[in-house]
Order: structure tokens, then sequence, then C-alpha cells
């Protein structure tokens, strides 16, 4: 109730800025918002009274507005790609972890003022991989002329598989045709 009293009296100071006057229609329309609250109100502490339920319902509608804001949804969103990251790439930084922690303690043995005097050879080591990526293109791309060409030749030795075998029927056809004239000329 203190709520609305504070509602009203707000209502009555911004009633007295404006200088609405009281036998004004719309000074009176001020009046029925706030007796329509104070009834609304009520009238939702009565409906909501001895039911717990609703009484739950009413009390998260705070974490209900949370889970409709769409923000929200991009949050969870955006965490969820970043679990499936991390999820994806862990067993990667834990054995580089492992080979780091290894290189570390041979670090000792193989001398470690001689890592510094190791010369840069990152622009090698790019001009290898680009060279690594373009030759396995190319490796893609016969492998993908191999398959079709094994494709092709499939298709042409069962086409040929099919003719031979149409010509072989033919051809028993044909000697069937052949003893059956021979049989009815030394018959007759």
């Amino acid at each position: 109730m203190e709520a609305l009293d504070l509602l009203e009296k707000r209502i009555d100071a911004l009633t007295n800025v404006l200088g609405i006057d009281s036998n004004n229609e719309e000074n009176r329309f001020t009046e029925n918002l706030t007796d329509s609250i104070v009834s609304a109100n009520t009238l939702i502490t009565s409906a909501t009274s001895g039911r717990e339920k609703v009484g739950e319902m009413m009390k998260r509608t705070k974490e209900l507005e949370t889970l409709l804001d769409p923000d929200y949804l991009n949050d969870q969103q955006s965490i969820k790609m970043k679990e499936a990251y991390i999820n994806t790439v862990a067993n990667d930084l834990a054995s580089n972890f492992e080979m780091l922690q290894k290189i570390k303690s041979f670090e000792t043995t193989l001398g470690a003022e001689y890592f510094s005097n190791i010369p840069d050879v990152s622009p090698k080591v790019r001009d290898m991989n680009e060279a690594l990526s373009t030759s396995q293109q190319q490796n893609e791309l016969i492998e993908e002329s191999l398959t079709l060409s094994m494709q092709r030749y499939s298709e042409i030795q069962s086409n040929l598989r099919d003719s031979l075998q149409q010509l072989n029927s033919r051809l028993d056809k044909f000697e069937d045709k052949v003893e059956s004239i021979k049989k009815k000329a030394i018959s007759e």
C-alpha cells in the first residue's frame, strides 16, 4: 500500500506542477486512475491470497523477465559457444602443456643458452606451410579425378559385360536355330 500512496502523491505533485484545475475533466480522470489502481491491487491480492502456486509464480516474475530478455538469450548462446570451443580444444591444450613441461624439463640438459641463438625461421615455416597446403589441394584434385576415372571405368566394364552377355545369348539362340535347321534337313 505504501507504493500506491507514493504513486498518489506523485500524481498529485504532477497535477500541481501542470496546474490542472480540480474542476477540469482531466483531474477527474487522474482521480479515477488512482482509484482504479487501488481497486486492481485489492482484486489481485484477494485473488492470489490462499493460492501458494500463484504466489510462487508472482515471486518468479523477475526471473521470467530475465529469461524473456533477448540479450539474455544471446549471452547464453555465446557462453555455450565458448564452452563448446573450450571442450574441443581442451585435449590439444592439455597435450601442448604436457609437451611444454617435457621441454622445460630437458632445458637444463640441452642448455638454455643455445635456445636464444636459434635463428628465426618463421618465413620459411610459413612458405613450407603454403607449399604443403597447395600440394594437399593438388592431391585432393588428383584423388577426385582418380575416383571419377575409376567410376567411369566401372561403368564401361559393366556395359561391356552386359553387351557380351547379350551377344552370348544371341549366339546361343543362333546356334539353336542352326541345329534345328540341320535336324529338319536331316529328317527330310
